[in-house]
């Protein structure tokens, strides 16, 4: 079993280590799945904890559709489109990903960063 240690960036901040996944040996995985797994796995986090989160988890999130009544398709479907049109950059092991169909190789520990683009005032 390989595990992938997520970080989450908020625009030139330092990351801050969210969470790690297990992933199975051999298994092949596109950024669409990995986008998909995390935004399930941080759907099912905040649906099920009864007291919340704190305001540094909520920070750290990468989308906010916690905020909705969206289900996990929902939420994974808005996150594959922000992804699409830059509202986010995705890293694995200090490599940009920019298309959903990228591959990444699994290793028995792979570091991937989501960095949240934030737009800048005035334009």
């Amino acid at each position: 079993m390989n595990q992938i240690v997520v970080h989450n960036q908020i625009g030139a901040r330092k990351p801050v280590r969210n969470f790690v996944m297990e992933w199975n040996d051999g298994v092949p995985c596109t950024v669409r799945e990995l986008i998909a797994e995390r935004v399930r796995y941080e759907h099912d986090r905040i649906h099920t904890q009864p007291a919340g989160l704190s305001p540094n988890e909520i920070v750290n999130l990468p989308n906010l559709f916690l905020f909705e009544n969206l289900t996990a398709d929902a939420a994974v479907a808005r996150a594959l489109s922000a992804f699409e049109k830059n509202g986010f950059m995705l890293f694995a092991d200090g490599k940009q990903l920019s298309d959903l169909d990228d591959t990444i190789t699994i290793l028995p520990q792979t570091y991937v960063t989501f960095i949240r683009l934030i737009p800048l005032k005035g334009g």
